[in-house]
């Protein structure tokens, strides 16, 4: 995309929002399930009581529309990025055509991918809620206190939908279960940004991308090493391993790990380049001169 820094700011910040109202939508989930377990005083029975809340089709449509929302505004947002590329690209007519026609369709299939994987995770949350109240009731039982008692406990210390974006260092029974929580929203997120980029880089025929990275301080070294690298689809990069890290996540493109924050910028004209540019292929990053030269050896 042509202003590729105001893209990829406009990119970041409706990912951002789609990301905070994603997770509002999880603390609902959760409040929700807090509130199966009011007044029950028996623990086994807390226990069962959210295990058939998070195993219900309420549980799972709640889940389910949280990141329909949240695919669906990014969705919004990178459209009106893309028409606006459009409209600076040497490309734009072919873009805003295909914008209005073949689009739909494949993007629309990858928000209903996203929407099904997202549901999956509900697991995820329900293990981490249980994990801790089984912990609350293993300590209780080990010292001696009443089945009421200890479901009293288990009521009052239930992680609650209170969890935000920004993390927080502090340390209580609520911690892990906040830690996994933000990670999926911001995971997720990042994730479903990422492919509905590819998804319509795939309507276009676009087939290279550039790694865009948050450019401040807690980006990954890996990641910082990647930021302004040409890319293709079809071979997604390992930014440890080329970086020469002992850890290795293996092959993604950007928003596809763990609290990663990066953009993926489609390149719809070859023209659009700013050359000399770094450029991945074959596990390794060279720099390209000159257009002539990507074209004859990359594209």
């Amino acid at each position: 995309m042509s202003n590729s820094n105001t893209n990829a700011k406009t990119l970041a910040r409706e990912r951002d929002r789609a990301e905070r109202i994603y997770l509002r939508n999880l603390n609902k989930l959760v409040n929700a399930a807090r509130n199966t377990i009011r007044g029950i005083d028996d623990p086994d029975a807390v226990m069962n009581t959210l295990d058939r809340f998070f195993k219900s089709s309420y549980a799972n449509d709640l889940f389910r529309g949280a990141a329909r929302q949240m695919a669906t505004m990014i969705d919004k947002g990178q459209y009106n990025t893309w028409r606006e590329a459009a409209t600076a690209s040497s490309r734009g007519r072919e873009v805003a055509a295909t914008l209005m026609r073949e689009m739909k369709t494949q993007v629309g299939g990858r928000i209903a991918s996203i929407v099904e994987e997202n549901a999956k995770l509900i697991k995820t949350v329900h293990s981490s809620i249980a994990s801790q109240l089984s912990a609350i009731a293993k300590e209780g039982w080990a010292q001696g206190l009443r089945p009421a008692q200890i479901a009293a406990q288990m009521r009052e210390l239930a992680p609650r939908g209170t969890v935000s974006t920004t993390h927080s260092l502090r340390k209580d029974p609520n911690a892990a279960y906040e830690d996994q929580i933000r990670l999926i929203a911001r995971t997720e997120t990042a994730k479903a940004s990422t492919a509905l980029v590819e998804a319509r880089s795939e309507a276009l025929g676009l087939n290279w991308y550039i790694w865009e990275t948050a450019d401040d301080t807690r980006v990954r070294e890996s990641h910082d090493f990647m930021d302004g690298v040409l890319c293709r689809w079809s071979e997604p990069p390992n930014p440890e391993r080329l970086n020469t890290e002992k850890r290795n996540y293996g092959a993604y493109h950007p928003g596809g790990i763990f609290n990663c924050r990066c953009i993926a910028l489609p390149v719809i004209s070859y023209r659009d380049i700013g050359f000399p540019a770094r450029v991945h292929k074959a596990g390794e990053v060279k720099t390209c001169g000159d257009i002539e030269t990507f074209m004859e050896q990359y594209a």
